[in-house]
């Protein structure tokens, strides 16, 4: 496996590396650790923003891709009917 790109976030919370396969993204603050993997292109740059699961890969010259990592995944007794999204205004 060989690395292609390695990148703080805005706040240095952070730290992604993009290999031949794949990229990888840790915790810098408090101590050094995982914080996601994944397993699936040759990602040549990435870019984080800041402490989200928002990154942004570049798998060949000419791909771009914006990919949320997985934040939460949830499991309910009864059906979900319906879902609100929202951000803070500035």
């Amino acid at each position: 496996m060989a690395m292609n790109f390695v990148t703080f976030n805005q706040d240095y919370s952070r730290l992604a590396i993009g290999t031949s396969k794949g990229f990888r993204i840790y915790h810098s603050d408090p101590e050094f650790r995982p914080a996601f993997k994944s397993d699936e292109d040759n990602v040549s740059i990435i870019e984080m923003m800041f402490s989200t699961s928002l990154v942004a890969l570049v798998l060949s010259p000419r791909r771009l891709v914006i990919r949320n990592t997985k934040v939460s995944e949830s499991k309910y007794s009864s059906s979900t009917l319906d879902i609100k999204a929202w951000a803070e205004q500035p």
